[in-house]
């Protein structure tokens, strides 16, 4: 890229991505406030009649997401590193439940793994136990960037 106008058309591109980066988080972020206030409203309801057509069209609504995002948004959620159990634990939480999977522990290893390769996620340990926290923009960024180069050598 050594033209003037190469690196002013991405510099323009990247702005307005990260333009509408900030708003689909701002949006996301009223999307859950609102799920959240909904689910414990219906969390009062003790019968199921009146409360499965509310959970059917809260799902049509939401379109219940697949494993991955559910996993990446429990991530997001915190600063803390988390472990594949404690990720599972708070899964039913971020609206993702693991009815109908047989061993959904390997499941989540699986994608936390296959999310660190994507550098998506930073690896640790806890009590001798792997861990794994949601990388913020700018490291994603950065490690995308490390990535790049190194495949160019």
């Amino acid at each position: 890229m050594s033209h003037p106008f190469e690196k002013e058309t991405i510099e323009i591109y990247l702005r307005r991505l990260s333009d509408l980066a900030g708003k689909r988080e701002r949006i996301e972020g009223e999307m859950k406030r609102l799920e959240t206030a909904i689910r414990s409203v219906l969390a009062l309801t003790e019968n199921e009649e009146e409360l499965m057509p509310y959970l059917e069209r809260l799902d049509d609504v939401l379109k219940p997401e697949g494993f991955t995002e559910a996993i990446r948004k429990v991530l997001r959620s915190t600063n803390e590193a988390l472990t594949p159990a404690e990720v599972k634990e708070r899964l039913p939480i971020a609206g993702f439940f693991l009815t109908g999977y047989s061993n959904p522990l390997a499941s989540i290893h699986t994608i936390l793994k296959r999310l660190h390769k994507a550098s998506e996620v930073a690896t640790g340990t806890k009590d001798g136990k792997a861990t794994y926290k949601w990388r913020p923009r700018g490291l994603l960024a950065a490690a995308a960037r490390r990535r790049l180069i190194a495949k160019g050598n």
